[in-house]
């Protein structure tokens, strides 16, 4: 229409008609716009891939995502390997040591736009699997960094298992049940039990019990999986304390060794060496009985 139409941009008729036939068009493409991406968003909350090139570790099938063996494997990167790779690679900028590399990681660690973690996969489940919240890593040949979108896909799926989990309980009737429980004579204290969960009980007690004031907790980890086990326990128990104000914690280690065919000088010159680098208040061998 404006190709058409004659009009002076001279006058100031001329000028508005310009004015309003421009605001038009800016109006119409925006509009569209607008449609365009609302009707995405809408599909991608059902589950239908919009098409463009897949994110690497997926392919598409009957407009879905779905997993791509081969490529999963190069999503699921060690976390060594790339701080290694790093360090081969002439044209990259130097970091001064891997502390660095491990503190720039979990600084990235709270964000959802950054890699999710895992010490390591067994049977098709990430152990220790982190994504979007702060994690204790380890710097070792079992950290894995997991693509967001794969990371995402993942925690999604632990979130729809659990949720159907809870659903089966409630549905068979499980349910925590609360028994009271008097220990000793007949005039005895009462103790609430929770009969829907195992192990220690929370320490929550009821009006007129005693304030706890201290805690103590001892534990075996599995000596090839005890750096695993250890930052679980930071991250589960020790920071629950560390993070309110007030709060002493006090961490003791207690390693015990034991061999039949005795420890030989070698290895006892490099444990003792080690064990005064990091300031162990007392480290010996014995003969034994």
């Amino acid at each position: 229409m404006s190709v058409t139409q004659s009009f002076s941009t001279t006058t100031s008729m001329g000028r508005l008609t310009l004015n309003i036939l421009l605001s038009f068009a800016q109006f119409e493409r925006e509009l569209s716009g607008e449609r365009v991406r609302d009707k995405i968003a809408a599909s991608r909350q059902r589950g239908i891939w919009m098409g463009g090139m897949p994110p690497l570790g997926y392919d598409v099938a009957e407009r879905k995502l779905v997993i791509n063996a081969e490529e999963a494997k190069i999503v699921r990167e060690s976390a060594l390997n790339v701080w290694q790779q790093s360090c081969q690679q002439l044209y990259l900028p130097r970091l001064k040591d891997d502390t660095v590399f491990q503190l720039t990681m979990g600084a990235g660690a709270e964000s959802r736009d950054f890699y999710g973690f895992s010490q390591g996969k067994e049977e098709g489940r990430y152990v220790g699997f982190s994504y979007g919240k702060r994690t204790s890593l380890i710097m070792d040949s079992s950290l894995m960094l997991i693509e967001p979108f794969a990371a995402a896909a993942y925690m999604e799926a632990l979130r729809a298992a659990e949720e159907a989990s809870r659903a089966k309980a409630a549905d068979t009737g499980g349910g925590a049940s609360t028994t009271t429980v008097t220990t000793g004579g007949g005039g005895g204290t009462p103790r609430v039990e929770d009969s829907g969960k195992g192990g220690y009980p929370s320490g929550t007690g009821g009006a007129g019990q005693a304030l706890k004031k201290q805690f103590y907790g001892s534990i075996e980890l599995d000596p090839i999986l005890a750096k695993k086990q250890f930052a679980d326990l930071v991250d589960e128990v020790v920071q629950q304390f560390t993070m309110r104000t007030g709060v002493k914690v006090k961490i003791a280690i207690e390693i015990q060794a034991e061999s039949a065919s005795g420890f030989d000088d070698g290895l006892q010159r490099a444990v003792k060496e080690n064990c005064n680098v990091l300031k162990f208040k007392n480290a010996e061998f014995e003969t034994g009985d």
